[in-house]
C-alpha cells in the first residue's frame, strides 16, 4: 500500500539535465553558475510555464516537469532546445551548456514534495540516451505526437534500460527537419547473445585476454541454464569487500561499439582483480546478465556479493560519454556516481578514475605493489586499443575465421604501439587456439611462446601474460614450469578466477591433483556461473586423488552442461568402475558412446588421457564396463 497523502496519475514528463556539467564547473564555476541561472530565467522556466508545465524540481544541473498533455511536453522540449542553441551560436564549443532531454508519457506516483515512478524513470532513461542539445521520446509519445508536430523522428529501436522490464521504444527528435511524421532509420531489435558453446573435441584450453576470459571448452552458462540441472546454494558474503561488475552498456546505438563498451568493463575488471584486499567477481560471470532487465540486489545475492558497478558508455564521432555508479546492494544506497563527458582519447583516463574512486569508496587501501601494479602500463593509442578489443570479439567466436581475424586484428593492434602487450598477449592466444585445431602445432608452439614472451617483456605486471607463457610450457612438455607461472599469475590476479582454474590445470598436467582442488574451488567462487572447463579440471582432479563420489558429482553437471560431449561419461565411467559399481559404470560407457559413437579403447590410448599403470587399469574398467576394442 502507498504512504497516505500519495496518488497515482497519467502525465507527461520531461527530463534534462546538462551535458558535460562537471567538466563545466571545473573549468570555470562561478561562468557555469550564471550560465545556468540565466538559461533557467530567461528560457527554461518562461518555456515549461508558456506550455503549461510544471517544474517538479531542479536537480543542480538539470530539471524534472511535467505537463498535463505529451503534445505540450514535446513542444516545451522543442523550443527550449531551439532557444538555447541560437542563445550558444557565438559561444565557444568547450564553455556552451548544451541539455540532454528525455520525455515521456506514463504513470506516476504523486505526493507533497516530488513525483517518482516507472513513467519518470524512463524519461530519465532517455534522457541519457540523447545527445548534447538532443531530445529523445518513448514510443508511447511518438504515438501521441508524430502527426501533430512539426518535428521529423529517428527510429532507434527497442532499448533495454536499467530498472525497466520490458524494452523501451526510443525515436529521436530530428529538430533540424522539420517534417511533420517523418520517420527516418528504422531499426529491428537487437538478436540476444547469449548461448551455450560446445565443448571442444581436441582439447579444452582456457584463454584469458587482458582479464577477458575465452573458453573453447564452452562458455560460462547464464543464469536461468544453471538451475536446470545444478541445485544453486546461497553464497556467504566474503570477509573483504566484494564487488561485481556488470557489462556497461552501449548507448552508441551503433553494436559495432559493443567491443567498446565491453573492452572498459574488462579493464575496469582486471584492474581490480589485481587488488589483495578485493573480491571480485569474474568476468565470465558478470557478463552472463549483459543485455538482461536485472535488478541489483538480485545480481548481489546471486553472485554473493555486497557491491555493485553499473554503467554506460555513449561513444559518438570523437566524443565520448561514461556514466557509473557504484551501489550498496545491502542498502540499496549509491556511494558514488558520476558521468563523464570527455574526447574519446580520455577512456584510460576515465578508467583508471573509476577504478580510483571504487577503492576509495570501499575503503581500500593498496600495498606499495599493487600501486605499481594496478597502475602498470597501459596503452595510449585509441585505434590500438579498439583493435585489440575487435579481435577478443573475434576470438570470442572459436571458430577458424574468428582466429584468422582476431590474429589480423592483433598484429594490427601490435605494429600501432609495439610498447603494449595487448596486442602480443592476443596474437600468442591465437597461436595457442590454433594447436586445438590441429593446425601446424608445432610452429603454433614457437609463435604463441615468441608472442608469450614478448608481452612478459613489456608487462610482468600482468597476471594473463603469465597465463599464457605458462599454457606455452605445457605445451612444450614442462608442466612443473606451468606450475610456477601459474601461481605467478594468481598472485598477481588474486580476484582472477580464470588464472586460478588455469593453475588447476597445470597442477594436474603435473600429476599434483591433491593440490589442483582449492584453486579450481576458488575459481568456481570467483565467478558462480563459470565454464565447463572448470568442471572437466575439478572432475578430474578429484578421480586422480580418489575422490570417486565427489567426481561423479562434478562429472553429472559437466553432462548437463555438454549432454552431447564424452567427457562427463568418461569420467563417470572411471569414478563408477573405481568403486566397484559396474552397472552404473556400464550405463555411463554406453551414454559416452551416444555422444561419440567411434570411442574405442584404441583411441583412449591415443588420447594419453592416462598413462603407464593409471592407463592399463583404466583400460581394464573401461573394458568391462563395454568400451570396444
Amino acid at each position: 500500500m502507498e504512504p497516505e497523502g500519495t496518488k497515482r496519475r497519467l502525465a507527461a514528463i520531461l527530463a534534462a539535465d546538462v551535458a558535460g556539467y562537471t567538466r563545466l564547473m571545473d573549468a570555470d564555476e562561478e561562468a557555469t553558475m550564471a550560465a545556468w541561472w540565466a538559461a533557467r530565467g530567461e528560457v527554461i522556466d518562461p518555456k515549461i510555464a508558456e506550455h503549461g508545465g510544471r517544474i517538479v524540481k531542479h536537480t543542480g544541473d538539470g530539471f524534472l516537469a511535467e505537463f498535463t498533455t505529451v503534445l505540450d511536453a514535446v513542444r516545451c522540449a522543442a523550443a527550449i532546445q531551439r532557444d538555447l542553441s541560437a542563445r550558444n551560436a557565438d559561444v565557444p564549443a568547450e564553455r556552451r551548456m548544451d541539455f540532454r532531454m528525455g520525455v515521456n508519457l506514463g504513470d506516476i506516483v504523486v505526493d507533497a514534495e516530488d513525483i517518482y515512478g516507472d513513467g519518470v524513470n524512463i524519461a530519465a532513461r532517455l534522457e541519457a540516451l540523447a545527445e548534447p542539445g538532443g531530445i529523445c521520446v518513448s514510443g508511447s509519445v511518438y504515438e501521441q505526437v508524430h502527426k501533430r508536430v512539426d518535428l521529423a523522428f529517428e527510429d532507434l529501436g527497442e532499448r533495454q534500460v536499467k530498472n525497466i522490464e520490458k524494452p523501451v521504444r526510443v525515436y529521436r527528435v530530428l529538430l533540424d527537419a522539420e517534417a511533420t511524421g517523418t520517420v527516418i532509420g528504422k531499426k529491428r531489435p537487437r538478436p540476444g547473445r547469449w548461448q551455450l558453446g560446445a565443448v571442444a573435441a581436441v582439447a579444452v584450453i582456457a584463454v584469458a585476454v587482458a582479464g577477458y576470459s575465452l573458453w573453447p571448452g564452452g562458455q560460462a552458462v547464464a543464469p536461468e541454464s544453471v538451475d536446470f540441472c545444478e541445485q544453486k546454494t546461497a553464497l556467504a558474503l566474503p570477509e573483504k569487500p566484494s564487488i561485481a561488475v556488470l557489462s556497461f552498456d552501449n548507448l552508441s546505438g551503433d553494436p559495432g561499439q559493443d567491443a567498446f563498451s565491453d573492452g572498459l568493463t574488462e579493464d575496469i575488471i582486471t584492474t581490480l582483480a589485481k587488488v589483495s584486499d578485493l573480491f571480485v567477481i569474474s568476468r565470465n560471470s558478470s557478463f552472463t546478465y549483459k543485455g538482461k532487465p536485472v535488478k541489483v540486489q538480485e545480481v548481489a545475492a546471486d553472485l554473493g556479493v555486497r557491491y555493485v558497478l553499473e554503467g554506460s558508455v555513449q561513444k559518438t564521432g570523437d566524443r565520448l560519454r561514461v556514466t557509473a555508479q557504484l551501489i550498496d546492494a545491502e542498502t540499496g544506497n549509491h556511494l558514488w556516481a558520476e558521468r563523464y563527458d570527455r574526447d574519446t582519447g580520455d577512456i584510460f583516463a576515465v578508467k583508471d578514475e573509476i577504478t580510483n574512486n571504487i577503492l576509495i569508496n570501499l575503503q581500500v587501501e593498496l600495498t606499495e605493489g599493487e600501486q605499481a601494479r594496478i597502475w602498470s602500463q597501459q596503452t595510449t593509442n585509441l585505434e590500438a586499443y579498439q583493435l585489440f578489443w575487435q579481435g577478443v570479439e573475434e576470438f570470442q567466436r572459436f571458430n577458424k575465421e574468428g582466429n584468422a581475424k582476431a590474429r589480423a586484428l592483433a598484429q594490427r593492434a601490435a605494429e600501432l604501439d609495439p610498447n603494449w602487450s595487448g596486442g602480443w598477449l592476443l596474437r600468442g592466444w591465437t597461436h595457442v587456439q590454433d594447436i586445438t585445431y590441429g593446425s601446424e602445432p608445432a610452429g603454433s608452439t614457437r609463435l604463441a611462446a615468441e608472442f608469450a614472451e614478448r608481452a612478459l617483456e613489456l608487462d610482468d605486471t600482468n597476471p594473463n601474460n603469465y597465463a599464457l607463457l605458462g599454457m606455452v610450457a605445457l605445451y612444450q612438455g614442462d608442466p612443473d614450469k606451468a606450475v610456477a607461472l601459474g601461481r605467478k599469475a594468481v598472485a598477481l590476479g588474486p580476484s582472477q578466477g580464470d588464472v586460478h582454474a588455469l593453475l588447476g590445470l597445470y597442477l594436474n598436467a603435473a600429476g599434483r591433483p591433491d593440490e589442483a582442488i582449492s584453486p579450481i574451488n576458488k575459481a568456481m567462487r570467483l565467478s558462480p556461473y563459470y565454464p565447463t572447463f572448470y568442471l572437466i579440471q575439478l572432475g578430474r582432479a578429484y578421480r586422480m586423488t580418489g575422490r570417486y563420489e565427489e567426481a561423479i558429482v562434478e562429472y553429472k553437471k559437466l553432462a548437463c552442461r555438454t549432454p552431447d560431449s564424452l567427457y562427463p561419461y568418461l569420467g563417470q565411467a572411471l569414478s563408477y568402475a573405481n568403486l566397484g559399481r559396474m552397472e552404473e559404470a556400464r550405463a555411463a560407457v554406453a551414454q559416452l558412446l551416444g555422444a561419440e559413437p567411434n570411442y574405442s579403447l584404441e583411441v583412449h590410448k591415443r588420447t594419453k588421457r592416462a598413462r603407464g599403470a593409471d592407463l592399463k587399469r583404466d583400460l581394464e574398467f573401461l573394458r568391462q564396463a563395454g568400451l570396444p576394442e
